[in-house]
């Protein structure tokens, strides 16, 4: 039943429309996030995609993961299995989590605090 209403969507448009209407709303949610977050934010290669990068090393990304699960947002952190964090440092934010994009803005207005507070955490160390 599945592969025959697959079949039907691709040779009627319905699964060209589907695929439109999440690629609108995947630039969407990653131009919200790019306001929200600004220059810490790494753009991604391609706007339609939905998993976004900011950089920082392995430490500060593991603190920012913890600062963010603790605001209730979940974050991909550099010692996750799926990223060598040898080669890139950082934490990944999945665009497609947040059922919708009332929700994805608070997590990306938690995210900001957490942002804030690591920086507020490395210029009390400094001083």
């Amino acid at each position: 039943m599945g592969a025959l209403l697959g079949s039907q969507w691709m040779e009627d448009g319905t699964a060209d429309e589907i695929v439109a209407e999440i690629q609108d709303e995947i630039l969407a949610r990653g131009k919200m996030a790019a306001d929200r977050l600004g220059p810490a934010l790494r753009p991604p290669g391609d706007p339609r995609c939905p998993h976004l990068w900011l950089p920082m090393a392995e430490l500060e990304a593991e603190r920012m993961a913890a600062r963010a699960m603790r605001a209730g947002v979940e974050l991909t952190a550099p010692s996750a299995p799926l990223i060598d964090a040898s080669s890139i440092s950082g934490v990944r934010l999945c665009l497609g989590m947040a059922t919708d994009r009332a929700q994805l803005g608070v997590a990306l207005d938690r995210i900001v605090t957490a942002l804030d507070a690591g920086r507020t955490e490395v210029a009390a160390t400094v001083i």
